[in-house]
């Protein structure tokens, strides 16, 4: 059910269908003790229910990002991927940011930016630079060790690394004295 419900989450209405039958919560459970496959499956769904402000804010709410975080620091090669594009589309919203950073998900994002593989540091580079928009969060991204590898994928990442790497630098160089 959770891969039909991922294959079904890219469209706007059946997005809509699956939030208002409450399928949130039983995906959110699959993330926690489902079988690999699951998790796998139930995180590509999360990721595409993520488009819209009112699911991400009900995404959170269901306690999501704990379990995200988990997985992006325990999970397979494509969890991590998956969860960590999930926590960059949730903290598009500021008010998840501080959610996704309590949660301790700064240091497993930088850790992905170190050694994540190209699809891995993508949605890493995303997710810090939402998080980077918020004054309280920049010491915290600062501290785990991101600008040095910001840094470094500003030139040796791939196009969007780049833009992304770039975006979160400068949010981190506004009202940071620690890049200075």
């Amino acid at each position: 059910p959770a891969r039909t419900l991922g294959n079904l989450a890219t469209n706007d209405a059946c997005r809509a269908e699956i939030v208002r039958e409450g399928a949130v919560p039983h995906l959110i459970e699959l993330l926690k003790s489902g079988a690999e496959h699951e998790k796998t499956n139930a995180l590509r769904a999360i990721g595409n229910l993520s488009t819209d402000d009112s699911y991400r804010a009900k995404i959170a709410r269901e306690g999501a990002v704990k379990v995200l975080v988990q997985l992006v620091q325990d999970g397979t090669a494509e969890q991590k991927r998956l969860a960590a594009y999930a926590l960059a589309r949730l903290s598009n919203i500021h008010t998840i940011c501080a959610e996704v950073v309590r949660s301790g998900a700064v240091p497993p994002l930088v850790a992905l930016l170190q050694s994540g593989t190209d699809d891995q540091k993508t949605n890493a580079v995303r997710a810090i630079g939402n998080l980077a928009t918020n004054d309280a969060h920049r010491v915290e991204i600062t501290r785990a060790g991101a600008v040095p590898l910001l840094i470094g994928l500003t030139s040796s990442g791939n196009d969007e690394q780049k833009a992304c790497a770039t975006k979160a630098l400068s949010h981190l160089d506004t009202g940071c004295c620690c890049i200075h």
